[in-house]
């Protein structure tokens, strides 16, 4: 069975000033079906920029992203399967929290009662049931974090990315949230 993933030699290079920052340089990475890893290292390290060529929003300069045994590099980010938490949350102020939690399923053409079910049990998931209605502007922002959460796992994706997700929640929903996400990962690769 091939790797879930893997990347080979992924370089990217920005020009910042004129001077070039090898943000990625040679990274090499296999992850496994049903396997979490955690990327750590300091700021400026690349941690972003992986995510980034992960999730199809930035094309590295050089190397190879396979899913499986299909090669990703040049697939637009909504074709490629991968739900991601952002660490801004990158929310629509202009939206509902049911309206960003079910705008991945809208961009899919998935029915609208279908819909309303899978955004409702995403809110249930992450504990912020009945908050639908309610605009962006009038939660905390451990409540966004956990709207961008839902809206990430809302369309059952194949791979999902993480940028520091539990950093906003209070103290008290860390533990229960990691429980809670370990379980709708689990039921994300559980066959229906």
């Amino acid at each position: 069975m091939p790797d879930l993933i893997s990347l080979t030699n992924i370089k990217r290079h920005y020009d910042v000033g004129g001077e070039i920052v090898r943000a990625l340089d040679g990274v090499d990475l296999k992850i496994q079906q049903n396997e979490y890893i955690s990327i750590m290292g300091p700021s400026g390290s690349g941690k972003t920029t992986l995510l980034m060529v992960l999730a199809g929003f930035t094309r590295p300069d050089h190397g190879s992203v396979l899913f499986g045994d299909s090669e990703v590099i040049r697939m637009p980010p909504h074709k490629r399967e991968v739900g991601m938490v952002f660490q801004n949350y990158a929310l629509f102020p202009h939206m509902t929290v049911a309206g960003n939690i079910g705008f991945p399923l809208r961009l899919r053409g998935i029915d609208k009662n279908t819909a309303r079910e899978r955004v409702e049990h995403a809110l249930g998931t992450v504990q912020l049931g009945g908050y639908g209605d309610r605009r962006i502007d009038q939660l905390s922002g451990g409540q966004m974090q956990r709207v961008a959460l839902a809206r990430a796992i809302v369309f059952e994706p194949r791979i999902l990315l993480l940028h520091d997700p539990l950093s906003a929640l209070a103290k008290k929903h860390p533990v229960h949230m990691q429980t809670k996400l370990r379980l709708a990962i689990i039921h994300l690769r559980t066959p229906q």
